[in-house]
């Protein structure tokens, strides 16, 4: 039987990062059609363009940090953990 390590970082964590910095894409597009011109609207739209930019950022690191940390994937950091630490417990 072949152990399963699986990925220290949850797919769901990914799913749910790349949801909201959609949606607040979305809300951000939605203000910027439907408010009416005026300094609120700029301060509203500016405010929500930032939370999108930091969403999309933290998504795209997290995804870098799923792909290293794949037991199967190119980089194999996850194996090298696993197997490095076995090596001490012989």
């Amino acid at each position: 039987m072949k152990p399963n390590y699986k990925n220290w970082v949850p797919k769901s964590m990914l799913y749910l990062l790349g949801a909201f910095a959609f949606i607040y894409f979305v809300i951000t597009i939605v203000l910027q059609c439907f408010l009416n011109n005026g300094s609120i609207k700029k301060i509203v739209v500016a405010v929500s363009l930032v939370i999108t930019i930091l969403l999309t950022v933290i998504f795209l690191w997290m995804l870098r940090m799923y792909r290293a940390f794949s037991y199967n994937g190119k980089r194999k950091l996850s194996k090298e953990v696993v197997e490095g630490v076995a090596d001490y417990v012989k």
